[in-house]
């Protein structure tokens, strides 16, 4: 993760594709997700977050 590694509490956000006119209900199977890691006071950590969010899986 270009140097950087996550702590150990992270919040895992997960977004599916909203109501449009073709799926009315939205689509559960559609969508992305992402780490946030956590700050000791269970806020994200934007500097660290914005560190490794471009990094390639694996």
């Amino acid at each position: 993760m270009a140097g950087h590694s996550l702590p150990r509490c992270a919040l895992l956000c997960r977004v599916t594709l909203a109501p449009c006119p073709e799926h009315p209900d939205g689509r559960a199977g559609r969508g992305s997700e992402s780490v946030a890691p956590l700050r000791p006071d269970g806020r994200r950590d934007a500097a660290l977050w914005h560190g490794t969010r471009a990094a390639p899986p694996g």
